[in-house]
Formats: structure tokens, sequence, C-alpha cells
């Protein structure tokens, strides 16, 4: 298949999960591909969502703004509430993957999902950089039984903003923006390092006809919470580092489309880490292995 693809389809080759670029609210669905991917799953698996739906349709609401946005109520998010469950434990043991099986899995969940595998690394007790990955039993799977799963990613915040649909900006949030945009890009490669060790984590956990072959990636933290001074490919880039830093050759990835992600594609494939690139901002990220594998990015 293709290197740029959209979210889930509905007959893929491979055992596949997508990442979905969230925030530290840890609710699956809202606004942006968040919430595309949240309401494909309420609509096309079933799954128990926080929308508010009628006749099968997701109802709309007025936000802060004044704006038509879906009627979702991030509060009472099942999803949050198990990540949630899941950073507690990881927050305490930083850039060790804390799995939770189906025994502890929270009641709301306990029939949507087999486990939820969780990586966090901030130290400051936030779960900024943090990964997720969820297994959907196969009852709640869209379209296809090979619709493993779904891996939530926390990226950094570079401004504080949040998506349409997902509420007002807590001035107090600025605490946590990573102004220095070298600071930043690191977050952003620490992120994809915890994605894949995530999903490595959760294979090694899994059933065979659980584990994942196939990761779909977006780009993450390159739009609304990226920080001015940094561009979507050096997001991009940034990205593409750390998954391969924890890359065990087991899972294939595809990029979702885009100019960025494309070129930093490009540029991924002929350099092969920070010690390699001409970018002053990447040249300054700390890698967290003593060397980069060019991983299965497909072609």
């Amino acid at each position: 298949g293709g290197g740029f693809a959209p979210a889930y389809e509905k007959d893929p080759p491979k055992r596949f999960a997508f990442v979905i670029p969230g925030d530290e609210e840890m609710f699956l669905g809202g606004g942006a591909l968040n919430g595309a991917v949240g309401t494909l799953l309420q609509k096309e698996a079933k799954q128990p969502l926080a929308f508010n739906m009628k006749d099968g349709e997701i109802q709309k609401v007025k936000d802060h703004d004044g704006k038509m946005v879906p009627d979702f109520d991030k509060k009472s998010c099942p999803y949050s509430e198990m990540h949630h469950k899941v950073f507690q434990a990881a927050k305490d043991q930083l850039n060790t993957p804390i799995f939770l099986g189906i025994n502890e899995i929270p009641a709301k969940m306990k029939s949507v999902v087999l486990s939820c595998t969780g990586v966090a690394s901030d130290p400051g007790g936030y779960p900024f950089c943090a990964a997720f990955v969820s297994t959907f039993n196969r009852a709640y799977r869209p379209y296809s039984p090979n619709n493993v799963g779904v891996v939530y990613a926390v990226g950094p915040l570079g401004r504080n903003n949040k998506a349409e649909g997902e509420g007002p900006v807590d001035p107090e949030r600025e605490k946590h923006v990573f102004k220095d945009p070298k600071v930043f890009l690191q977050k952003i490669y620490d992120t994809g390092r915890n994605i894949m060790e995530a999903v490595e984590a959760h294979n090694g956990e899994s059933h065979d006809d659980d584990k994942i072959e196939l990761l779909r990636v977006p780009i993450v933290a390159g739009g609304t919470f990226i920080n001015p001074a940094v561009q979507p490919v050096q997001v991009a880039h940034a990205l593409l580092w750390g998954l391969a830093s924890a890359d065990k050759g087991k899972v294939a990835v595809e990029l979702m489309p885009g100019g960025a992600m494309e070129e930093a594609r490009k540029r991924y494939t002929n350099e092969t880490g920070p010690d390699n690139t001409t970018d002053p901002l990447l040249k300054e990220i700390k890698t967290a292995s003593p060397g980069f594998c060019l991983f299965g990015l497909l072609p």
C-alpha cells in the first residue's frame, strides 16, 4: 500500500492502529482529528464515547465562541478515565510501559477494550508526551477485525490553545507551554519514542490476533499546539526520529497525507539523526538511544 492514507480503512491488509493527537485531559472525541476518530468509533463501532447522538447522528451545540460544534461531554469520556488510571501508575515509573489488563480496565470500558498500555516520560507529573495503546474487543472494532486498536498521544504544548469545540482556553495552562522551540522539539521526539515504546509493549503482552502490525501516524502537536517558532515539517521530522529510536523492526508505519509530513519523510531518509542534520533546532535533540534505524516506513 501507499505511504500516505486516512484514518481507519474498511479492509486493512494487516492488524492496524491509528495514532490520535490528543491533549492532557486525555479524552477521545471533541474536535479536530481527535473528534473525527471519536465520531467514527461511536458511529461505526458503537463505542460508548461522550457524543450526544440522536437518530444515529451526532448533535451540534454552540461553543463559547458561538460556533456550532459537536455536542461532546469530555468530563464523561470513558477513555479519559482509563487513560488517567494508566497515567497514575506511569508517572511514578517514567519511561516504563504500564499494562492494564482486562480485570483492571474501568467498568465503562470493560466490554469495549481488552487492555490499555501507557508510557509517560515527563518528570513534572503531567501527561505531556505520554502515549496510550488501547486494544479493542472484537465486537467494538470499526469496519474490520484487523482494526485492532487506537494509540492516543499527548503532544507537548507549544502554545496555550484548544481545538474548536473543546472549550475555552484556561490561562493557568500557560505555565505548561514549552516556549523554547528546542525544548518543544525535544518533547516531540519524546512523544514519538513513547508512541513506539507503548506499541511494542502492547505487542509483547497481546495475543497474536491483537498485535499491531501497521501504525498510521499523523503529525502530533503540529497545528493547534505548535510552538510559533517551529515549522510543521520540523515537528514531523522530530516525531519520526522518536518513533525510529524505539522501533524493533516489527511494526510498519504509514504517514498521514500532507506536505509537511512528506517533506519530513524525505529528510528523514537522508539524515539518520541529529548528528547528520543541518537544521539548527533539530540538531539539539538529545537521543535516547545510540543510533537510529530506518524503520518500516511504507513506500
